[in-house]
């Protein structure tokens, strides 16, 4: 038995049709869609043409000379790793670079509003060759074969191009170990054009929020306080001088992590030497048994602590922590010693 369906107008049809009418609305947006993507490859196409374009040379300014600008922005994920050994740290960020270029401008009366595309689409056209400078890996360059789903391509009517790179980066951080575990370190992200020099392309933050933190964003033994946003200029006297752009972390340490592993337990291994002021005088193995143990755990403690620790030639604050612990274990072994010998003093008189 069919069914009805009445509408508004008292037109009844059956479940069958008004199945048959949502599939061809689907496929006529499908088709919609994918002539619309076939419209923007066309354009992109078109542009990109090998015999107008040439993607080995960089924009053309609209007056001859001119610089071109490239507004840099960066969306931090994640900071991760900390290795104070290696003086090294992980991140994960996107890079966002902005530019215009009017070669790649759209036909007047053009019904595309945008071009989207990925690495494939990047490799096609003319993009800036920026390395990060303090970065221990050589071969990961902001390149855009960084691999499928890594690159983001967007280009306007007007010729600006957005070009957004997903990278891992490991990282060199000049860490100051005088505080240490209550210190604060300042670590870089530094961009310097590689080929173009400093009178062909200028990087610029972009204007607004030249930074973002991802709603998820974790940072593994530090807390983020503040960072500081520079522009430069890199001189070298053989090639000439480059454009750089520098963000610095100010990163405070956490500190509970210290307290319940090292403080605390060196505090108790202090207090408990103190026991053997109530022992007996005769009883001198107990004694001795109790301030060797105490005083091998905190040699040993130190001793794990600065294995942590590059070699450095200065001493930092948890070192006067461990000294000052192990002196007051040696005073109260001296003090238990004083008073030993006053007591068989007393007992031979």
């Amino acid at each position: 038995m069919k069914q009805e369906v009445t509408t508004k107008g008292e037109c009844k049809y059956t479940l069958p049709t008004v199945y048959s009418i949502c599939i061809a609305d689907i496929r006529n947006e499908i088709t919609r869609l994918e002539k619309k993507w076939d419209h923007q490859e066309e354009i992109f196409d078109t542009l990109t043409d090998t015999s107008i374009y040439n993607k080995r040379l960089r924009p053309a300014s609209v007056k001859a000379g001119e610089p071109v600008i490239v507004n840099t922005s960066l969306f931090l994920i994640s900071m991760t790793s900390f290795d104070e050994i290696q003086t090294e740290y992980t991140m994960r960020v996107l890079v966002r670079h902005i530019w215009i270029d009017p070669r790649l401008s759209f036909p007047e009366n053009c019904t595309v509003t945008r071009v989207t595309g990925d690495n494939w689409h990047a490799e096609r056209i003319w993009t800036p060759l920026i390395f990060i400078v303090n970065d221990k890996n050589a071969d990961n360059l902001l390149s855009t074969s960084t691999g499928e789903g890594n690159v983001l391509l967007d280009i306007q009517p007007n010729g600006q191009v957005l070009l957004s790179r997903r990278v891992h980066l490991r990282l060199i951080c000049k860490m100051d170990f005088w505080k240490y575990p209550m210190d604060k370190q300042t670590c870089r992200l530094e961009l310097e054009s590689s080929i173009l020099r400093e009178e062909e392309m200028i990087l610029a933050w972009a204007e607004g929020e030249p930074l973002a933190l991802n709603n998820n964003f974790y940072l593994t033994g530090f807390e983020l306080v503040d960072y500081t946003f520079y522009s430069s200029q890199a001189e070298y006297w053989m090639t000439g001088n480059f454009s750089r752009l520098l963000v610095t972390f100010q990163l405070e340490r956490e500190f509970g992590n210290f307290l319940l592993e090292i403080y605390i337990p060196s505090i108790l291994f202090v207090v408990t030497s103190w026991t053997s002021f109530w022992l007996e005088i005769p009883a001198a193995p107990a004694r001795v048994s109790l301030g060797i143990t105490t005083l091998l755990t905190l040699v040993t403690s130190a001793k794990s602590t600065r294995e942590k620790l590059p070699k450095v030639s200065y001493i930092h604050a948890l070192d006067v922590w461990n000294v000052g612990c192990t002196g007051q274990k040696t005073t109260a072994r001296w003090i238990k010693e004083d008073r030993k010998y006053c007591h068989l003093k007393f007992i031979n008189k």
